[in-house]
């Protein structure tokens, strides 16, 4: 389950302001977006709000990438993080 918020709490900000799941592994990340559809209503909204935000900027992929190791392999994965990220907006967003 995600943590950094209960009931009676905002989400603290480290959930969506790092962007720590993207140097997880892509499995993990999976894991990460069936956590979110099981998370209560309000969290589900509030990360798909904040990760909405994110990918309506014009720079999110060069902020996404900011957060990859710079290797070419770790690069690469950006696509697949992106990917990831409108998963989560979607689990979020599902009522």
């Amino acid at each position: 389950m995600l943590r950094g918020c209960d009931a009676n709490q905002k989400p603290r900000s480290h959930v969506t302001s790092r962007i720590a799941w993207a140097k997880v592994p892509l499995t993990r990340l999976r894991e990460i977006v069936a956590d979110l559809a099981a998370a209560p209503p309000d969290l589900r909204a509030y990360v798909a709000d904040r990760l909405a935000q994110l990918l309506a900027r014009g720079d999110s992929e060069v902020l996404v990438a900011a957060h990859l190791m710079p290797d070419s392999d770790s690069q690469d994965r950006l696509p697949f993080v992106v990917d990831r990220i409108r998963r989560l907006i979607a689990a979020g967003s599902a009522a």
